[in-house]
C-alpha cells in the first residue's frame, strides 16, 4: 500500500462528509500546487496507481481540523491537471475517503451544553 506524500492545499478544499451508513466515506475535493519535480513524483504516483488500483494513504484535514492519515481512492474521471505557468503545476483531484473512527464520547462530551 502506498502513502501520497504530497499534501493538497488546505485552502480550496471541498468535503462532502459521508452520511450513508454502510459506506460511510467522504468525497473531498483537494488541489495540489506543485513543482516540476513533484509535479513528476505526482504523475508517477498516478500511473502506478491507475496500473494497479487499490487504495492509498493521505494526510487530510476533515474531521478535527488538522491533518491526519485517511484511506483514499480517487473518483474516477476527476484527477486532472489545470494549469501550467512555468515550474507552477495546478493539480486537482476528488477523493473518496473512508471516515476514521470517531471518538462518540469525545463529541457528546463536547456539545454538552446543547443538550434540552
Amino acid at each position: 500500500m502506498y502513502k501520497l506524500k504530497l499534501n493538497p492545499q488546505t485552502s480550496g478544499y471541498g468535503v462532502t462528509p459521508g452520511d450513508d451508513v454502510k459506506r460511510n466515506s467522504h468525497i473531498v475535493d483537494v488541489n495540489w500546487n506543485l513543482s516540476k519535480t513533484d509535479f513528476n513524483k505526482m504523475m508517477a504516483f498516478w500511473r502506478v496507481y491507475q496500473n494497479k488500483p487499490a487504495s492509498f494513504y493521505a494526510d487530510l484535514v476533515i474531521d478535527q481540523g488538522t491533518r491526519q492519515q485517511y484511506l483514499c481512492n480517487f473518483i474516477p474521471n476527476s484527477f486532472k491537471t489545470n494549469e501550467v505557468n512555468g515550474n507552477l503545476y495546478r493539480v486537482n483531484a476528488q477523493l473518496e475517503v473512508i471516515q476514521n473512527q470517531p471518538n462518540l464520547t469525545d463529541d457528546e462530551a463536547l456539545i454538552k451544553d446543547w443538550e434540552v
